[in-house]
């Protein structure tokens, strides 16, 4: 709900603004000329062009200053958005790492694994395959987060394709992991979730 109500308000703001930049642009843009066009017998120094053309590059300062703030806050929105579904996906990620979680933090504490890392876990669980309670724990999670990881891919798309991309792969790969077959045939799909976990977490969006 407040995820909802947050790109209403957003939504309502950027209308707001590109409105007021469309006036702005149009009546510097004419001011000028309606100003040469008036005052085209009179010299230029006994007219309000110099004045004119001084608010005029105001004007266009102000549109540069408040296209520059729409563009940092659009990206901190989705930098926030991209934030919620890394941290939904913790539960899945976190038991996988669990012998490279450094030990000083504390046992619930929030932390972000960095590539290196993610790129050693995967390569263990290639060669050591899965452990039997970390397969339980994962098809548990998979099945518990599933529904949720669907309704959240209006969020993904709201970011870009690409994170909406390895969002879709993570829940195709989310529904091979919930049916839990063959040990070596799981240790293969869970290396593939980090994989692609990985690469969400390596997006990057402008």
């Amino acid at each position: 709900m407040r995820i909802r109500l947050l790109e209403e308000k957003v939504s309502w703001l950027k209308g707001f603004f590109l409105f007021y930049l469309f006036f702005l642009v149009m009546f510097f843009a004419a001011a000028p000329f309606l100003t040469l066009w008036l005052y085209s017998e009179t010299s230029v120094t006994r007219t309000l062009l110099p004045q004119l053309i001084g608010f005029c590059m105001q004007g266009g300062f102000l549109v540069v200053l408040f296209a520059l703030y729409e563009k940092r806050a659009t990206v901190d929105t989705r930098q926030a958005w991209k934030g919620t579904l890394r941290g939904f996906l913790a539960p899945l990620v976190d038991p996988c790492l669990a012998g490279w979680k450094p030990a000083e933090m504390p046992e619930h504490g929030a932390w972000w694994p960095d590539p290196p890392m993610m790129r050693a876990a995967i390569d263990t669980m290639r060669t050591q395959g899965l452990s039997a309670e970390l397969n339980a724990n994962l098809v548990t999670v998979a099945r518990e987060r599933l529904l949720a990881m669907q309704s959240l891919a209006s969020l993904a798309a709201q970011i870009d394709h690409a994170h909406l991309a390895a969002w879709m792969e993570l829940l195709v790969v989310l529904r091979e992991i919930e049916h839990s077959g063959d040990r070596e045939e799981q240790a293969q799909r869970v290396v593939r979730m980090l994989e692609i976990v990985l690469r969400f977490d390596e997006l990057f969006f402008v």
